[in-house]
């Protein structure tokens, strides 16, 4: 997403067939908090929402809390 043709916030997802990863979902520190990483998440949700994958997944860094959390509403569950 860009905003005055500056790129503020973005994401991609990795897929092979079998499994699909969602990597770099970032959003500028000065524009979290305003539902862009949610709008990113959605709109790559959508693009797989209707494959078969074996597994779909991310890697969230241990403590970072606010991902953690971030991805848990959009309906992620953390696997050890």
């Amino acid at each position: 997403i860009k905003e005055d043709e500056k790129l503020i916030s973005f994401g991609r997802i990795l897929e092979d067939g079998q499994m699909c990863m969602f990597y770099d979902i970032c959003v500028h520190p000065n524009r979290q908090g305003s539902n862009l990483g949610t709008l990113i998440m959605n709109h790559l949700i959508d693009k797989i929402k209707n494959k078969q994958y074996v597994s779909v997944g991310l890697f969230v860094w241990n403590g970072n809390k606010t991902a953690s959390e971030f991805y848990s509403k959009l309906g992620f569950e953390k696997v050890v």
